[in-house]
């Protein structure tokens, strides 16, 4: 089994949001689950959005800037970076 290497668990989330980067560049996904460093997002094919982005999350409008830690097929594993 894999060690948790998280510093803070994460709550389940399953909101919709979206990634914002670019000029108006902006791409759905779904939010799977959330920490206060951290999170897992889908995107849907054929994205391949940039490793550093904003996310909005539609549930409660939180925006929080973004970086790309893991990658693993649509889904992406986030560190908020601020």
């Amino acid at each position: 089994m894999f060690a948790e290497r998280r510093k803070e668990q994460r709550a389940e989330c399953f909101s919709s949001g979206e990634l914002l980067f670019g000029e108006a560049a902006c791409t759905p996904c779904l939010v799977w689950n959330m920490s206060e460093a951290g999170a897992l997002i889908e995107v849907e094919p054929p994205s391949s959005p940039p490793d550093a982005f904003d996310l909005v999350v539609h549930a409660d409008g939180l925006v929080r800037s973004c970086l790309v830690v893991r990658r693993t097929g649509q889904r992406l594993g986030v560190a908020f970076t601020i």
